[in-house]
């Protein structure tokens, strides 16, 4: 075999496709029995929920590189969001781009004219702006860039730390602002979505594209060594000793330890999530509902059934609640109550309605901590044997793009090495 890959992760699965478009013989090997990490998908009593609160932004760049994701059916989520305040939901929107939100955005009291003209001024210019020179500017955390921007302490505190801190699971705000503006050029060129079909749509279409070139996939195998042998690498599994040319790892780098010496695992943020039912259709629109209450357990909650309508059986009611740190050793029902109250008082839900909860979920190790300046010393810094490669989001932004890009980058680099060979 020519390149052997460990992980069939998104950073593993977009190496071995972009290896394919340019004929190189590709084997996956992953100790779990199931494709994608962390991007899985499920049905529970016919709803249809993720592991954990996930969105694709559909601008990223990683999915133009790969056909079958950049074409991938998806449902889209308005721009802007919901806040609850004083009892009610104020809408928050670019009325540029959703005209019928756009009078509601204007009008409403929560962030003020000056703020709402920041907002729009911030997106126009880093729509314009070349991505790579997000990363090339002096870094500072979220909190001093939005406050050096001129937005209001209103708006940091009713809209960005909902809102941005749900993405980068840092209430804070102390994460790269470096991260922000990429997140933000992203949604300025283009829109969250819900892949049909869950995100484990993700992955699933990579593997389809990856069956096509007769590429195989082997699951449930775990590596338990790994050793170079002259100009090959001997891969042994706990069922078959594999051979190949080129080595690329492809694992989370909390396992990498396993086959490189001296890897220092990131520092990491956890997220948790209850995926609550309602037995009636709640017409709630599909924005986006930010919970600015830092006393309240929840921070976010995702109408997805009115995103995506085949996320709940018919006449039933799907939500996403992204719960706060703080609180994840909350129970179960004092969450469900606490979102009974809000979405009660803030007139979503009426009294009678029942809340099930079909999935608690806490996904230990969602996101790296990505500190101001992380994206200048984010080179793998484990020197590697010639034939070995290493791939991972851990190596990028921790994101699904990162992850991609990743495995792009580590393809291309293995091409050019196999090309001088030649």
């Amino acid at each position: 075999m020519k390149v052997t890959i460990i992980g069939a992760g998104l950073a593993g699965l977009a190496c071995a496709r972009r290896l394919t478009d340019h004929n190189i013989p590709v084997r996956i090997i992953e100790r779990s029995p199931s494709i994608g990490g962390r991007v899985q998908s499920r049905t529970i009593d016919g709803f249809r929920i993720d592991i954990g609160f996930q969105v694709l932004l559909n601008a990223y760049p990683a999915l133009q590189l790969l056909p079958e994701l950049a074409s991938l059916p998806a449902y889209d989520f308005p721009p802007g969001a919901r806040i609850m305040l004083e009892h009610r939901l104020h809408t928050l929107s670019d009325p540029f781009r959703n005209p019928a939100d756009a009078l509601p955005s204007i009008i409403t009291p929560v962030v003020s004219i000056q703020d709402k003209l920041l907002l729009w001024h911030l997106a126009a210019e880093l729509n314009r702006r070349p991505l790579a020179s997000l990363w090339d500017e002096p870094d500072q955390t979220i909190l001093r860039f939005l406050t050096r921007r001129g937005f209001s302490n209103g708006a940091i505190e009713l809209f960005f730390r909902p809102f941005v801190g749900g993405i980068t699971l840092d209430e804070s705000l102390g994460t790269s602002a470096a991260i922000f503006k990429f997140i933000w050029s992203m949604l300025s060129k283009g829109i969250a979505t819900l892949p049909a079909g869950g995100m484990q749509s993700l992955p699933d279409a990579m593997a389809a594209a990856l069956a096509d070139k007769n590429v195989d996939i082997l699951l449930g195998r775990q590596v338990t060594a790994l050793t170079a042998n002259d100009t090959r690498w001997s891969v042994q599994t706990d069922s078959e000793r594999i051979e190949s040319e080129i080595v690329v790892l492809a694992t989370d780098i909390w396992s990498l330890g396993d086959f490189v010496p001296n890897v220092e695992p990131p520092r990491y943020r956890s997220q948790r999530t209850l995926w609550l039912t309602i037995d009636r259709v709640v017409d709630c629109g599909p924005s986006l509902i930010l919970n600015p209450d830092r006393q309240s357990p929840f921070m976010t909650v995702a109408p997805m059934h009115a995103v995506d309508p085949d996320r709940a059986p018919k006449g039933k009611s799907l939500f996403a609640v992204t719960v706060r740190a703080d609180h994840f050793l909350d129970t179960t029902d004092e969450i469900v109550q606490s979102f009974h109250q809000a979405m009660q008082r803030n007139k979503v839900i009426s009294a009678s309605d029942r809340i099930g909860c079909i999935a608690d979920q806490t996904v230990q190790k969602a996101q790296f901590v990505q500190e101001p300046n992380h994206f200048r010393m984010r080179k793998f810094r484990a020197a590697l044997p010639n034939g070995l490669y290493v791939c991972g989001e851990h190596l990028q932004t921790s994101s699904i793009n990162g992850a991609l890009e990743s495995g792009i980058s580590v393809a291309d680099e293995i091409v050019r090495t196999l090309s001088s060979r030649e």
